[in-house]
């Protein structure tokens, strides 16, 4: 399928779900009060839809990630307004501002430091990343989690109206190196090898995780589907800062060292479609290579990594019944590997196509 009509087709479904997002903050409001913070879900009881008003709006505004703890100071991120304060007072106008406005609520989203608080929602947003069990073993997603949540020097958080509030989504880069003796890289490692059937790129995918002397870092990533898109090249250029933050400032020089990645690994998630992008079922029948032609990603700029990649294949993933989405599609991955040049050559991309569609 065409690329382009993938990331259309995703973005007609966020805004679908952001329209059914307003409709569930205008109810709660009639029986809340009126300073109490907007809470976001995952998931929504589509029949609500029907029975509530239709002239209403959102809106969205992106805040920059906030350097406390280590960094102890706000850096402010291209496009965005570094003075924003998160103040529940201002966030959410009063009954007859409101009606003025045609009943507009203002959610902030902002990017923020990883903390311990916020495992069970990384862990929850990880579930699908990998199979559940690795040559014969669970997977150790715990030790993932733990990894991503206690790095605070790298990797943003995506919150709304506050630090306090549960993720709906993350980025962050692991060293593969540093890393290279914990469990879930070791099971990481071997579940992407064994999956490259091409020999040839299978040997450079090994060379790659094999020299110590060339930095490699693990991208790892998700958010809900209803996190506005306009985020993602704040997000996305936060994540190159931070590295560059941290190979100035972290506390040791192992750790300074183990940020300079010249290149960096991305298993996206995906779904098959047919020739016509029209969804496909899971079949029974004995699994087929991955065409990639009918390759559709769960997040959109990813597809952007794999076009600049110098390295990529796919491979079709188990399907686990517990998990809703997997029931009803075939699931697919995506291994990209691309160089530093190209992660920041494809930050200015998202910044280009967000900004046709404004």
């Amino acid at each position: 399928m065409c690329l382009r009509d993938g990331y259309m087709g995703v973005s007609i479904f966020l805004f679908f779900l952001a329209d059914v997002l307003k409709k569930k903050i205008s109810k709660a409001q009639a029986s809340e009060e009126l300073e109490q913070d907007v809470e976001v879900d995952e998931e929504f009881d589509s029949s609500e839809s029907e029975d509530e008003s239709e002239d209403e709006g959102i809106s969205f505004e992106v805040k920059p990630k906030s350097d406390e703890g280590k960094r102890g100071q706000k850096r402010k991120s291209n496009g965005v307004n570094e003075n924003d304060e998160d103040d529940g007072d201002e966030d959410i106008e009063d009954e007859e501002d409101g009606k003025d406005d045609d009943d507009v609520i203002d959610i902030e989203f902002g990017l923020y430091d990883p903390k311990e608080s916020d495992y069970f929602s990384v862990k929850n947003l990880l579930k699908n990343y990998c199979d559940e069990t690795v040559d014969g073993e669970l997977f150790a997603l715990n030790e993932l989690c733990d990894m991503i949540v206690n790095q605070v020097s790298v990797g943003a958080m995506i919150k709304a109206e506050g630090s306090e509030e549960d993720p709906l989504g993350f980025l962050t880069v692991l060293s593969v190196h540093h890393h290279k003796d914990s469990k879930c890289l070791k099971q990481l490692r071997h579940w992407l090898l064994q999956n490259c059937k091409d020999s040839d790129k299978k040997k450079q995918l090994e060379k790659l995780f094999n020299d110590t002397n060339k930095g490699l870092g693990l991208v790892l990533q998700d958010r809900l589907i209803n996190v506005p898109q306009q985020i993602v090249p704040h997000l996305h250029q936060a994540l190159h800062d931070d590295i560059e933050w941290a190979k100035e400032n972290e506390e040791s020089p192992e750790l300074k060292k183990s940020f300079e990645c010249e290149n960096f690994i991305l298993v996206g998630r995906c779904f098959q479609t047919d020739s016509d992008g029209k969804l496909k079922k899971v079949s029974k029948k004995k699994k087929k290579a991955v065409d990639e032609s009918q390759q559709a990603f769960y997040r959109f700029e990813e597809e952007f990594y794999r076009n600049e990649s110098l390295l990529s294949y796919s491979f079709a993933s188990k399907q686990n019944e517990s998990h809703s989405e997997s029931e009803q599609m075939p699931q697919s991955r995506c291994v990209m590997v691309f160089s530093k040049a190209k992660f920041l050559q494809v930050v200015k991309e998202l910044k280009d196509l967000l900004e046709e569609d404004t």
